[in-house]
């Protein structure tokens, strides 16, 4: 579905043995494009024997999951600063702390707003918080508000096809996506990064081991963290 999902830890490429060629091979050195047949691993194909085969095969493995790495890396990186660019302000989303902040999904949903009226905002996910904004007459995205996704929840709206809640403990509000298949992916898509989000019971600095038990209920749970929540906000 084109979503990006749990980028943040990559797990081990898993190639095994046969010699490490950290660091990782270039093909460009000293300004100059350099030969793949000069790489170490290209020689390590071609004078293989059948004793050193395999390890041959596992340093060509290696590469490629390397090179494939960096290029979702790059890809990543060219869709982060492309939805930040559209944002007005949106550089302030280049600061996270330290933390890693990747974006994960755009787009239009329509929201019910307190005097009846529906409007249509456009939603921007990343790893950490949800942006909900409109459209300003420079033709930038302006924020209306963004939301912490460690306190953040989805609930569906059953007798609606298209419309589901967004809880947060700054604002909650229903939403109606522009078909049910759109809503599902919704749905789904802010569960599992609002789940990613949320903070370990080691970063909630808990004061003593009985506040680091499971909460009670999902409304205890949204309290504990809504002060979590306050903090990083203040950032």
């Amino acid at each position: 579905d084109g979503v990006r999902a749990g980028a943040p830890g990559r797990e081990d490429d898993g190639s095994g043995g046969g010699g490490d060629l950290s660091p990782r091979p270039s093909f460009s050195e000293g300004g100059t494009k350099s030969r793949v047949s000069d790489q170490p691993w290209f020689l390590a194909i071609e004078q293989a024997t059948e004793a050193t085969a395999m390890d041959a095969i596992a340093d060509l493995t290696k590469v490629v999951m390397d090179l494939r790495r960096d290029l979702e890396e790059d890809m990543e990186n060219l869709a982060f600063h492309s939805a930040v660019a559209k944002i007005e302000n949106g550089s302030k989303l280049l600061e996270s702390d330290g933390k890693e902040r990747y974006f994960v999904m755009e787009g239009d949903l329509v929201k019910k707003c307190q005097s009846g009226k529906s409007v249509t905002y456009r939603f921007f996910l990343f790893s950490d918080q949800l942006v909900y904004t409109h459209r300003a007459f420079s033709g930038e995205f302006k924020v209306h508000r963004q939301l912490l996704l460690s306190v953040l929840r989805c609930e569906d709206i059953e007798d609606n096809a298209t419309a589901f809640r967004i809880l947060h403990p700054l604002k909650s509000f229903a939403v109606t996506a522009e078909s049910p298949q759109a809503k599902t992916h919704w749905v789904r898509v802010l569960t599992q990064t609002a789940n990613a989000a949320r903070p370990k019971p080691s970063e909630l600095n808990l004061e003593d081991e009985a506040s680091a038990e499971e909460p009670a209920n999902e409304e205890e749970d949204l309290e504990r963290r809504s002060s979590f929540m306050k903090d990083e906000e203040r950032r």
